[in-house]
């Protein structure tokens, strides 16, 4: 996949492409030409346009403030933390 999109901006991994309104447009078109330009096709039932609002990828937030770690996935990191201080705060 990185051959095939050599050169073109705005795309990473399984392709994501965001950016504002009229680049995203353009990045896609050149995308979706150079996957048709190399026979690669894509599967409908697992490509989602338009998403304009929020993506969660991988345990990550995409938006149009960036990317950001999914409070949902990094909660029990938190809650291990506090509990490990505490376990050494009683054993002190």
């Amino acid at each position: 996949m990185n051959t095939i999109l050599d050169g073109l901006s705005g795309w990473t991994c399984l392709i994501l492409v965001f950016v504002g309104a009229k680049e995203h447009d353009s990045n896609l078109r050149k995308v979706l030409q150079r996957l048709a330009d190399t026979k690669v096709t894509l599967n409908k039932a697992k490509c989602e346009f338009n998403q304009t609002k929020k993506i969660n990828y991988l345990g990550h937030i995409i938006d149009d403030d960036g990317v950001r770690a999914d409070p949902e996935k990094t909660k029990s990191v938190g809650i291990w933390m506090f509990l490990n201080q505490y376990q050494k705060s009683e054993d002190s």
